[in-house]
Formats: C-alpha cells, sequence, structure tokens
C-alpha cells in the first residue's frame, strides 16, 4: 500500500539523517526512495523507469564510495535498459509521437499569437 510506503520513507529518512556519516549517504537515501515510489507503481513501464534511476544513483554511489559493487550495478543497469527497449518499445514510440504533435501544436499557437501581435502593432 501507498501509505505504508510513506511511513517506510518517513522512517528511514530520519534514521538516514541520524545515522549518516558522509555526503554520500544522500545518494543512497535517494536511491532508496526511488525505489520505494519505483515498488508501488502500477505501470510496469513507469516501474522500469524508477528502477533505471536508482540503478544509476547506486551506480554513482558505487563509483564514489564502493567500487568493489560497480559491476553488479553496472550488470543491473543493462538488464534494466534492455528489459525497457525490449518491453516499452511501443510506448516510448507513443509517447515520443504525442510530444511531436504537442510541439507542433504549440508552434503554431505561438506563430499565430506572433501574428496577431504584430498586426494589432501595425495598425
Amino acid at each position: 500500500p501507498v501509505w505504508l510506503t510513506c511511513v517506510f520513507i518517513v522512517l528511514f529518512t530520519a534514521v538516514s539523517f541520524v545515522m549518516m556519516k558522509s555526503p554520500y549517504d544522500l545518494i543512497t537515501c535517494a536511491a532508496v526512495w526511488v525505489f520505494a515510489i519505483c515498488i508501488v507503481q502500477k505501470r510496469s513501464s513507469v516501474a522500469r523507469i524508477f528502477s533505471f534511476i536508482n540503478t544509476v544513483l547506486w551506480l554513482v554511489y558505487d563509483i564514489l564510495q564502493a567500487p568493489s559493487a560497480i559491476i553488479t550495478h553496472s550488470v543491473l543497469l543493462v538488464f534494466v535498459v534492455v528489459g525497457i527497449i525490449r518491453l516499452d518499445r511501443e510506448d516510448w514510440k507513443l509517447f515520443f509521437k504525442r510530444l511531436v504533435k504537442k510541439q507542433a501544436e504549440n508552434a503554431e499557437v505561438h506563430e499565430k499569437n506572433n501574428n496577431l501581435r504584430y498586426i494589432s502593432k501595425n495598425t
């Protein structure tokens, strides 16, 4: 349940700030927050995006603090990316198609507004 996840995030954050040894520990906090958000997602494609962000955060932490885990999180990142490409390809095509359409509509509106300003200025 979402409420339980929120309670976990609050408790984890409080304990993390009490136990924090270095600023790098904030990266681990962020990774746990992202993972907690990831596990309550209803759409698997959204969960994979949060999983990607989570893995990148852990990889950054590994590079800065724990080089022994770089291989593990690198392999995990590859699997997450492959999953996104393999399973979410159609969702991304649809997303970008909608994005391009929306940008074209915004450009048309912007052009019309500029034309109206030009006409009103010159009359």
